[in-house]
């Protein structure tokens, strides 16, 4: 019997001279035979008996690596259901030395399936990297499979040095790999690509790749998921390439795994050109394919294919749309600036889930009420959109985050909506509901329409309070809410903690920040932002520049030596980028380098 074999198969017919001898005697199997069949019966005491005979000499066989590989699967199967036998391995090892009889990969493979069944993080590595020869597909089988449930609580190190062993294995095994190790390392490879990147993974799905391996359509459609988390446009190309050359037609869910990874990667041409391709052969499409036409669609705001699509399932009545698919048609409305065709779908789809139950059931939920929702607001729709949260609420729906976001963000847009905003937040509090980035990004809008830089202020606190960091754009409204309000001294604090925060600004956070600081009578600050910004090639408005020469010129709270820095770095910044400003302002303040600039073009 093979010794990677997990199930125990009956002498061959063509024996062997052993076997003769064997048969011979009245003999119907050997000693390691009987074992493996005590093992498969689930007949675990009277294997524990056997092989006490065997290892003490009491049958004609002596015990040999198949024999303690045989019982280490024995102590497995008495793990499993509660009765020990780990403690023993120790003692068969040392056994197994002093007999002479060498442990081979199924020993350690047994070792580490033992430690898997015991729930021993430790003792799983320990024994892998014991390991003095190199592991082979039931390793990588039993890891693979155990990682699924584990993987959080594996540390960096081993999962790295896991990973190494797997890449070497299949580059020197790719062509030999049975299907199912290919699953669970394609399985691997999702699961920790959506944890954190890992390139000896990308490794390792690459080889398989230009190994041109003709595999199963699960594999295809998972290495397709896989390639479209990790952006790998070339990848999923070449990987569709040579189903073609294979003739390989994708079925329904490698399908849905191809155009999914297209439309993840922003090839919307590639998915639009699957679809009114002549030879296509998936007719009629599931919902899933249907689902993702009509997002391809909608990216390119082609309202009248979207419509098509939907008219064509209807007539044809072979797809079934479910909620997720309706749901998506009304994104799409809303995406396409069609109110009345998505008050049309709705109805359709209330009418037609009278008809339906159970998984099947239409009845809209948080996402549908979202999307309506949403489309509401941004048509100034907003009483009706008020309506909708009441009717929410009525139904004691689970409410989130994007809801409220969405209705704030309406109130931003209406007039006289401040009180409305506040009962929102209110509700926000009784429904448990933190406020997010986006929903102080939304608050401090709202507060910025009325200049009320003191709650502007307190919801900064707040977000610090909370260690929430603000995005670019929020730090950017904050700096402009500080330099309307004569706030300079709060606004250069601000600037200060963006960079703290490590938030890089962009050209509005630098055009905001040094015209305030020119015109607050903060010049030095404005400089300093100025040659950051160039540093960082970041080129500001043309205005900006000529400003802070301008200024540069009459301010009296820098030294001469100071001025001269600033002067030749701004002139130089100017001259060498082509920047347009006022020539009198240049070369007056050329006149402080000492230096000789070129010309320059006048405004």
């Amino acid at each position: 019997q093979p010794e990677t074999d997990v199930h125990w198969t009956p002498p061959r017919k063509e024996q062997d001279k052993e076997d003769q001898s064997k048969h011979s005697q009245g003999l119907l199997y050997t000693p390691n035979e009987l074992l493996e069949s005590y093992l498969c019966a689930k007949q675990l005491d009277r294997a524990e008996f056997l092989f006490a005979k065997i290892r003490n000499g009491s049958t004609d066989t002596r015990a040999d690596v198949t024999t303690y590989n045989t019982y280490l699967r024995v102590l497995i199967e008495n793990t499993r259901v509660g009765n020990g036998g780990r403690a023993k391995t120790e003692e068969l090892l040392q056994e197994m030395e002093s007999a002479g009889i060498e442990a081979n990969v199924m020993t350690y493979n047994c070792l580490i399936e033992l430690e898997m069944v015991n729930k021993d993080l430790k003792g799983v590595w320990s024994w892998f990297g014991k390991m003095p020869m190199e592991p082979d597909v039931m390793t990588f089988s039993h890891l693979l499979t155990w990682l699924k449930d584990n993987s959080n609580a594996v540390p960096e190190e081993q999962t790295q040095k896991f990973y190494t062993a797997l890449y070497s294995y299949v580059q020197k095994e790719s062509l030999h790999l049975n299907e199912d190790l290919i699953v669970l390392i394609i399985d691997e490879c999702i699961r920790a690509s959506g944890r954190c990147k890992k390139p000896i993974l990308d490794a390792i799905l690459t080889h398989f790749v230009s190994q041109k391996l003709l595999l199963s359509f699960s594999c295809y459609g998972k290495l397709f998921t896989y390639f479209a988390q990790t952006k790998s446009i070339d990848k999923i190309i070449e990987l569709h390439s040579q189903m073609e050359i294979y003739d390989l037609k994708p079925n329904e869910v490698t399908c849905g795994c191809l155009l999914e990874a297209y439309l993840s990667c922003g090839r919307i041409d590639k998915v639009i050109e699957f679809y009114e391709s002549p030879s296509l052969v998936i007719k009629p499409f599931n919902v899933i394919i249907y689902t993702i036409l009509v997002r391809a669609y909608a990216k390119t705001k082609n309202f009248r294919k979207i419509m098509e699509l939907y008219k064509k399932v209807k007539a044809e009545n072979t797809t079934q749309l479910n909620l997720i698919a309706y749901n998506t048609l009304l994104d799409c409305c809303v995406q396409c600036e069609q109110c009345g065709v998505m008050e049309e779908i709705l109805r359709e789809m209330i009418e037609e889930s009278k008809s339906r139950k159970g998984e099947d059931s239409l009845v809209p939920d948080i996402i549908t009420y979202s999307t309506i929702i949403k489309g509401l607001c941004k048509w100034q729709q907003f009483e009706k959109a008020l309506k909708l949260y009441q009717e929410m609420k009525m139904k004691k729906m689970k409410l989130d985050e994007v809801v409220f976001n969405l209705l704030l963000n309406g109130c931003v847009k209406q007039k006289g909506a401040h009180k409305i905003a506040m009962e929102l937040i209110d509700d926000m509090k009784q429904y448990n509901i933190p406020c997010s980035k986006y929903t102080y990004s939304i608050l401090i809008k709202l507060y910025m329409k009325t200049n009320d830089i003191a709650k502007i202020l307190e919801i900064y606190e707040e977000m610090k309070s909370r260690n929430v960091v603000p995005g670019v754009v929020v730090y950017t409204c904050l700096l402009q809410a500080c330099i309307k309000a004569k706030v300079i001294v709060k606004a250069i604090e601000i600037f200060g903690d963006m960079r703290v925060q490590g938030i890089i600004p962009d050209q509005v956070a630098y055009n905001t920040m040094v015209n305030g600081c020119v015109y607050s009578g903060k010049l030095m600050n404005a400089c300093d932002a100025l040659c950051e910004a160039m540093q960082r090639n970041i080129r500001l408005a043309d205005d900006i520049y000529d400003n802070v020469l301008r200024n540069l010129l009459t301010y009296k709270h820098m030294s001469p030596l100071q001025k001269q820095q600033y002067a030749t770095i701004v002139c130089n910044y100017v001259a060498l980028n082509g920047i347009k400003v006022n020539q009198e302002h240049y070369y007056q303040a050329v006149s402080y380098t000492h230096l000789t600039l070129p010309t320059i073009c006048s405004v």
